[in-house]
């Protein structure tokens, strides 16, 4: 198809590498980051710590961008009517020809999209926008006492796991955008 940018393809690709690249760094690292539970509620960061939740950022931005490839395709290959500058994930899932809405696959790639990775891409919002998730962590333990400190550093402590899940949902969306092209992607 002439109207798929030629770069697409090498984005997929390197942004999945990223993806698979920090998480295993946080996987690794996991063990030796700072525990505000297991140290009297203080936070002194150590070195591990701060990698740990710098890549934890990569990977919020990295997820960002592997869906919002995932929209480019989509508009690639059906009629958004959103100007090129425009074209994200959430709106092209929202402009997406009526026609093509009730496929089963659009219906999945929508859901997955809105229930649960959307809610995670808005915490990278945060995070790009407003405040850094080690600042936003730091302040949050410190803050904190006793269940509420414990729910904090666990949360910290699952950034592996739910950046697992959300490459399993990532390459799951490419899949079902593939799929979705093939049933009925057709440029009128």
């Amino acid at each position: 198809v002439k109207d798929v940018p030629l770069f697409l393809d090498d984005d997929l690709f390197f942004i999945s590498n990223d993806l698979v690249h920090f998480t295993s760094l946080l996987f690794l690292m996991r063990p030796f980051i700072n525990n505000a539970t297991k140290e009297a509620g203080t936070y002194r960061q150590n070195w591990y710590d701060a990698r740990y939740l710098s890549y934890a950022s990569v990977l919020h931005s990295a997820i960002y961008n592997f869906w919002d490839r995932i929209g480019d395709l989509l508009h690639c290959f059906f009629k958004t009517g959103l100007p090129n500058d425009k074209v994200y994930i959430g709106r092209v899932l929202n402009n997406f020809p009526a026609a093509h809405k009730e496929s089963a696959i659009f219906k999945q790639i929508n859901k997955i999209y809105m229930d649960r990775v959307r809610p995670f891409v808005c915490e990278r919002n945060e995070d790009a926008h407003n405040q850094s998730l080690a600042t936003t962590h730091f302040y949050r333990v410190i803050l904190a006492r006793g269940d509420e400190q414990r729910e904090r550093t666990d949360l910290k402590l699952r950034l592996p796991d739910l950046f697992k899940e959300q490459i399993d949902l990532a390459h799951q969306g490419f899949e079902l955008a593939l799929r979705l092209i093939e049933e009925r992607g057709q440029k009128l």
